[in-house]
């Protein structure tokens, strides 16, 4: 009943001589769980893994309903291109 999707939207991006010398990758990670459930503690992990792993602090947006709970964290990522 508890688990994570995500989705992502790549942009170029650190443009160089009208290339672009990386990609900036907007991303969300999308937490579903049960109405009843204490989530407080797997927000707190989420949100510091992908701060972690070199991601932007993420915004947080609850976007619950009386069917269950759905918080969405939005934050950017970037990745320079290959030479």
């Amino acid at each position: 009943d508890t688990y994570c999707t995500f989705n992502h939207t790549e942009h170029p991006s650190h443009f160089g001589d009208d290339h672009p010398e990386a990609a900036l990758f907007d991303v969300q990670v999308h937490l579903f769980l049960p109405a009843n459930q204490n989530s407080l503690a797997l927000r707190r992990e989420i949100r510091n893994n992908l701060i972690e792993q070199d991601f932007t602090p993420p915004t947080i947006y609850n976007m619950s309903d009386s069917e269950g709970q759905h918080y969405v964290f939005e934050c950017e990522f970037s990745e320079e291109y290959d030479a």
